[in-house]
C-alpha cells in the first residue's frame, strides 16, 4: 500500500514538471519593439545595434548642424532589425576602404535609405551568407568590390536601389531561392547582376548599363527576366549559361556584342524583347532543345538571330528588319523550326548553309514566313505565295506568306486638344495629344504635330502596349507665327504591318492667334483714407501691358466728391511698356483748400484703341477730408454750438435740483411718506395700518 503511494507522489512530480517544462518551452518574454535613435540616444550606429533587441528599429538621422552626415563604420548586424537612414542624400555609411561596410547576421534583416559606400576593392557594401528575408530598399551603393551579395539563403527583396562603381558586381544572389530584384538602377560594374544557382527569382524593372554584363544568370532556373533595360553592356545584355527553364521577356536590349546569349542552356523562354544596335541580336550557342524565340522586335543589329551548333529549338513570330544577316545557322544547328517572322529589308534575309537543314515553314495553310523581298504572286488569294521562297540548295520557305505575320498592328489619335482657341500672339498653347495602341503588340511610334502644315514638334511614345492610352503635350509659342487662324493636326507614323491608318491622323479645328492693343490697371492703394484738409493723400497705381505690341499712353488720376459738386485733378503721367511689362506709378494729392467731404479717387489709363477698356478704370473711396481746427471761422461755429449745448444742460440741471428741494419739503414729504408706506405693506399683509389710528385701507 505504501509502495502504491509513494509511486503515485512521483508520478504526480513527474507529470507537474513536464507541465512547467513545455510552459517555458512554449511561453516567451514578449518584447515591445522599441525606435532607437542616432545620434541622439547613441553616437554611433553600431552601439545602437549593440544595445537593441531583436524587432527593433535603429532610426539613424542627420547630427545637429549637419545637411549631410558621414557615419564612418563597419557595421555587423547580429539581430532582426530595421535600419533606416533618414535619406539616403543625407545618411552616408563610409566603410574605409577596409571591409564590408554591412554583414549581415541575422534573418529578417532590412535596411533601407542610406548611401552606403567604400566598401574597398575586395569587399562588399551589404554582405549575408546564409540569413533569409534579407531586404534591401532605397539606398545608394558605390565604391565596393560587390555591392549587394546575398549568399547561400532565400526569399530576399532588393528593390529600388541605385548601384555604381561597384568594380565586380552591383547585384550577386548565390545558391538563393525566391528573391525578388526590382527597380533598381545599376551602372558602371562588371557584372550589373549575377544570379548563380538562383531558382524562381524574379527580376524585373531594372535599368543595367554601361558594364560588361548586364544580367549573367548560370545553373538556374525558373527564374524570370522581365521588363528590364539593358543598355551599354559590353558583352552582353542577358546571358544564360547553363541554365533551363529560364523566362527572358519583354526588355530593352541595346548597345551589346551579344544582346541576349543562350549558352549551353534548354527551355529557355525568349519573348516579346526589343533587341536592338547589337552586334547579335539574340545568340544561340550550344543550346538545345526546345528554346523558344517568340515575338521578338530585332533590329538593326549585324545578326538578327544567330545559331550556333543549336538544334531542335523554335523560331517564331519575330520581326527582324534592317539587320545585316537575318537568321544566320551555323556549325550543325539542324532541325530548328522557323515560321511565322517577318524578314524586312535585312541586307541577307537568311544567311546561305546548305550543312545545317531547318524547316522554314508550318506546313499548309499555317504557311512560313513573310519575306519583304519575296516577289511571287497569290493566285487564289489564300494569302500564302504560289511560289517558295529559296534560301539555298537545302532550305527553303515553301510557303511564304504575302502579308506580315502577327496579331493587329494599329494606331490611333483619339483627339487633339489646345488649351485655348482664340489666344494673344505671344502666349503658349498647351496641344494635348491622346494616342492609343488599338493592336495586339506592343509599339514605338512618332507623333507630330503640325499648324496649317508646319510642324510644331515630334514626340516618340516608346513601348506602347496593346489597349493602352497615352497623352502628350505639346508647347506651342506662338511668336513662331503671325495674326490668324491656324488649324492644328497630329499625325502617328504608321507601324509596321498596320491595318488601320485612317486613323493615324487627327485635326481639330482652329486656334486664332491676334495681335491687341490692351493695357490694364491692375491695382491701385491709397493711403490714409481719412485725413485732415491740407494733409498729403499717396496714390499708387500699377499698370501693366497685356496686349502684344509696346505702348505709350497717359494714366491720369483725379478725385470727385460723392455728392459730385466737387473734381480735382491729381496728377497725370505718360507710360511706355513693352509686352508682358508693368509699373509702379506713384500720385500725391494735397487736399490744401480742398472742401471737406467723401471722396472718390479715379485711376484711368487712356489708349483711344485698346482691346478691352473695362480694365482701363480703377477706384477707390477716401472716407473724408475733415476740417482742421486752426481755421477761425469753423473753429468760431464749432464753439457755439459746444457752449449752446453747454449751457441748455446746465438750465435743465437747475430745473431738476429744485423739483427735488420741492420734493424734501415738510409739506410734501408727509402724505408722500404715507402714500409710500401704503404701498409697500399693502403687497405684504392685508391691511395696513396709517400713522397708527388703526385705520385700514383696502388690498
Amino acid at each position: 500500500m505504501r509502495d502504491r503511494r509513494v509511486l503515485k507522489v512521483w508520478l504526480f512530480v513527474f507529470l507537474l514538471l513536464a507541465t512547467i517544462c513545455t510552459f517555458f518551452s512554449v511561453v516567451h518574454v514578449s518584447h515591445a519593439s522599441q525606435v532607437i535613435q542616432v545620434p541622439q540616444d547613441y553616437p554611433t550606429i553600431q552601439e545602437a545595434i549593440d544595445a537593441a533587441v531583436d524587432y527593433d528599429t535603429i532610426q539613424v538621422n542627420r547630427r545637429s548642424g549637419e545637411s549631410q552626415s558621414v557615419y564612418y563604420e563597419r557595421l555587423t548586424v547580429n539581430k532582426e532589425l530595421t535600419l533606416v537612414g533618414e535619406s539616403r542624400e543625407t545618411i552616408i555609411i563610409d566603410g574605409g576602404g577596409a571591409g564590408s561596410v554591412i554583414r549581415v547576421l541575422a534573418h529578417n534583416v532590412e535596411i533601407r535609405g542610406f548611401t552606403i559606400r567604400n566598401g574597398g576593392t575586395e569587399y562588399n557594401g551589404i554582405r549575408s551568407n546564409g540569413y533569409y528575408y534579407v531586404t534591401v530598399t532605397n539606398n545608394t551603393l558605390s565604391g565596393n568590390k560587390y555591392g549587394i551579395s546575398l549568399l547561400n539563403s532565400d526569399y530576399h527583396t532588393v528593390v529600388e536601389n541605385l548601384l555604381f562603381n561597384n568594380s565586380v558586381t552591383g547585384i550577386s544572389l548565390s545558391g538563393s531561392i525566391g528573391n525578388n530584384v526590382s527597380d533598381n538602377e545599376v551602372s558602371d560594374s562588371a557584372y550589373g547582376m549575377k544570379l548563380l544557382s538562383t531558382d524562381a527569382t524574379f527580376v524585373v524593372g531594372n535599368t543595367v548599363s554601361d558594364g560588361s554584363y548586364g544580367i549573367y544568370l548560370q545553373s538556374s532556373s525558373n527564374d524570370t527576366v522581365n521588363g528590364n533595360t539593358f543598355t551599354g553592356n559590353g558583352v552582353s545584355g542577358v546571358i544564360s549559361y547553363l541554365c533551363h527553364d529560364i523566362i527572358v521577356s519583354n526588355n530593352e536590349v541595346t548597345e551589346s556584342a551579344y544582346g541576349i546569349e543562350l549558352h549551353t542552356s534548354d527551355t529557355i523562354t525568349v519573348l516579346g524583347n526589343n533587341v536592338t544596335g547589337n552586334s547579335y541580336g539574340i545568340y544561340l550557342a550550344h543550346s538545345n532543345p526546345s528554346n523558344a524565340v517568340e515575338n521578338n522586335t530585332i533590329s538593326d543589329n549585324n545578326w538578327g538571330i544567330k545559331l550556333y551548333n543549336s538544334s531542335s529549338n523554335s523560331l517564331k513570330g519575330n520581326t527582324l528588319s534592317y539587320n545585316t544577316f537575318g537568321v544566320d545557322p551555323e556549325a550543325e544547328s539542324d532541325s530548328n523550326l522557323i515560321y511565322h517572322n517577318n524578314f524586312l529589308d535585312n541586307t541577307e534575309q537568311a544567311v546561305w548553309n546548305p550543312d545545317c537543314v531547318n524547316t522554314w515553314d508550318d506546313g499548309y495553310p499555317s504557311g512560313g514566313n513573310h519575306w519583304s523581298d519575296y516577289t511571287g504572286t497569290d493566285a487564289n488569294g489564300d494569302g500564302i505565295g504560289d511560289t517558295a521562297y529559296s534560301i539555298d540548295p537545302m532550305n527553303r520557305d515553301r510557303y511564304p506568306l504575302m502579308a506580315g505575320w502577327g496579331g493587329v498592328h494599329d494606331i490611333a489619335i483619339l483627339s487633339v486638344t489646345p488649351s485655348d482657341t482664340l489666344v494673344y500672339w505671344g502666349e503658349i498653347v498647351l496641344i494635348d495629344v491622346d494616342v492609343r495602341n488599338e493592336g495586339t503588340w506592343t509599339e514605338t511610334f512618332d507623333v507630330t504635330v503640325r499648324y496649317n502644315s508646319t510642324t510644331m514638334g515630334v514626340q516618340t511614345v516608346n513601348n506602347l502596349a496593346p489597349s493602352t492610352d497615352k497623352t502628350l503635350t505639346f508647347n506651342w509659342n506662338t511668336t513662331q507665327v503671325d495674326q490668324g487662324s491656324y488649324t492644328i493636326e497630329a499625325e502617328a507614323t504608321i507601324v509596321v504591318f498596320e491595318t488601320d491608318t485612317a486613323d493615324n491622323n487627327y485635326t481639330d479645328g482652329m486656334v486664332a492667334v491676334i495681335k491687341v492693343h490692351d493695357v490694364a490697371i491692375v491695382s491701385m492703394e491709397v493711403y490714409p483714407p481719412f485725413v485732415p484738409r491740407g494733409e498729403l493723400i499717396y496714390i499708387n497705381v500699377t499698370v501693366e501691358n497685356l496686349g502684344t505690341f509696346s505702348e505709350t499712353f497717359n494714366v491720369t488720376v483725379y478725385a470727385d466728391r460723392n455728392v459730385g459738386d466737387v473734381h480735382v485733378d491729381i496728377g497725370n503721367e505718360t507710360v511706355s511698356l513693352d509686352r508682358e511689362d508693368s509699373t509702379l506709378l506713384e500720385f500725391v494729392w494735397n487736399t490744401t483748400d480742398v472742401p471737406y467731404g467723401t471722396y472718390y479717387i479715379t485711376a484711368e489709363a487712356v489708349l483711344p484703341e485698346d482691346y478691352d477698356p473695362t480694365d482701363n478704370v480703377a477706384v477707390a473711396k477716401v472716407g473724408g477730408v475733415s476740417v482742421p481746427f486752426h481755421e477761425p471761422k469753423e473753429v468760431f461755429v464749432l464753439l457755439s454750438s459746444l457752449v449752446s449745448s453747454i449751457l441748455a444742460a446746465v438750465a435743465f440741471g437747475a430745473v431738476a435740483i429744485g423739483f427735488f428741494k420741492l420734493l424734501m419739503s415738510v409739506r410734501f414729504r408727509l402724505p408722500f411718506i404715507r402714500f409710500a408706506r401704503h404701498l409697500l405693506c399693502a403687497r405684504i399683509t392685508n391691511a395696513c395700518y396709517v400713522g397708527g389710528t388703526g385705520e385700514s385701507f383696502p388690498k
